[in-house]
């Protein structure tokens, strides 16, 4: 009983703590400015370098990894149940992704699921990663390699066991196939901007 209530506890603190819209204080912090009200009008980090520059941009990727990863981390350290470990991880980027301090409109999900991913499965994050990096540099639209990264999540999970001969994690396969759909969802406004040749590339010259 008091495993169960423990985990719901950490998981209603997992949302709200995911929820935490770190590009949104950052910006009104140094600005005194609602950064919806600017670039794209998204909270998160892509949007957080329009504003003030690449080095904030790191700094809130950085933070939104860090709260990703720490709810992640605390259940570990109480618990190694598969089932549990993956809601964990989705209810922190949930969290971020249905802000409850903004309304339930929060970022996109990435930099809070690079961190709480990179706990859950981190040599297929690690290749993940890779693969957002070269699509980035080749195509300049951070949209595009996002979303790709995201589909490349769950082959990089099956190949990872596939090459350990380790019984297939079914649970977190089911969660990385479903969030690489929720995260092209997201990035829906993204891609309809790429097609209409709008979209905003990540290098510029400005």
């Amino acid at each position: 009983m008091a495993h169960v209530l423990i985990f719901i506890g950490l998981a209603a603190c997992s949302f709200l703590w995911g929820g935490i819209p770190t590009g949104y204080i950052v910006v009104k912090l140094l600005k005194g400015t609602d950064i919806r009200t600017l670039g794209s009008g998204n909270i998160g980090a892509t949007n957080v370098r329009r504003v003030l520059g690449t080095a904030w941009f790191l700094g809130v990727l950085a933070l939104d990894a860090a709260k990703g990863a720490l709810p992640v981390v605390l259940w570990l350290m109480f618990s190694s149940n598969g089932f549990e470990r993956v809601l964990i991880a989705a209810l922190t980027i949930g969290g971020n992704l249905f802000s409850p301090w903004l309304g339930f409109k929060g970022g996109k999900g990435i930099g809070t699921g690079l961190g709480a991913l990179l706990i859950l499965a981190p040599l297929p994050m690690a290749a993940c990663l890779i693969v957002f990096v070269i699509v980035l540099l080749t195509l300049n639209y951070v949209s595009v390699a996002s979303v790709i990264a995201a589909f490349v999540f769950p082959i990089a999970i099956f190949a990872a066991e596939s090459v350990r001969r380790v019984r297939h994690d079914t649970i977190l396969l089911v969660f990385a196939v479903i969030l690489a759909l929720a995260l092209a969802v997201m990035h829906r406004a993204n891609l309809a901007r790429l097609a209409g040749g709008t979209e905003h590339k990540f290098f510029t010259r400005d």
